[in-house]
């Protein structure tokens, strides 16, 4: 995405008064924003003192992790009730990050969602495939 907000000019975003920084302190007041995004991999080794102090009632504060959890653990108390809002891939996600898209046969996307609906027929997987499959050794979905 880059720094600044060139990202939400080229991409026609409706707001593009949006800035995207990892310098914390290139604002002076965060109070002064409607909503502030924290990276997953950098909030968890942030010790409580570098963590804004103020906050207003409008605020939210976003939690934006693109990886597992198991990646990037941010069970700590200092955090419990710190994020209003979730950016994530996991589909409860208030703002939700797409890796995959999927298409029916008719090239329509029909997901993901949490309440996907799986065709009661679907075409057997070739032998090579199960082969290919029966190699793996982690779980997938």
């Amino acid at each position: 995405m880059g720094e600044g907000n060139s990202a939400f000019i080229q991409n026609k975003c409706k707001f593009t008064n949006c800035y995207v920084t990892d310098d914390t302190q290139y604002f002076l007041d965060h109070t002064d924003f409607d909503a502030i995004a924290f990276n997953s991999k950098n909030v968890i080794s942030l010790w409580p003192f570098l963590m804004p102090r103020r906050r207003t009632p409008k605020q939210k504060y976003i939690f934006s992790g693109l990886e597992s959890s198991d990646f990037y653990p941010a069970c700590d108390e200092n955090l419990d009730g710190f994020f209003n809002w979730t950016f994530t891939y996991k589909l409860d996600s208030n703002i939700r990050w797409g890796y995959i898209t999927i298409y029916n046969l008719n090239n329509t996307v029909v997901g993901p969602k949490i309440d996907m609906l799986w065709p009661d027929k679907m075409e057997p997987i070739s032998e090579k495939l199960k082969t290919k499959l029966s190699r793996k050794t982690k779980a997938v979905a």
